[in-house]
């Protein structure tokens, strides 16, 4: 019981891991490179 609550345990964390790193890294992306879209909302308002 044990090992396999663990075992679960330590997977979830791991997929929160990769999801987290996913979206920092699609939000520097979208920071390094120039949003044209958000550009176009700036400009507009």
């Amino acid at each position: 019981m044990a090992a396999s609550s663990n075992l679960e345990d330590s997977e979830l964390s791991t997929k929160g891991n990769l999801q987290r790193r996913a979206a920092a890294a699609a939000a520097a992306a979208s920071l390094r490179s120039p949003n044209i879209a958000g550009q176009r909302e700036v400009r507009r308002g």
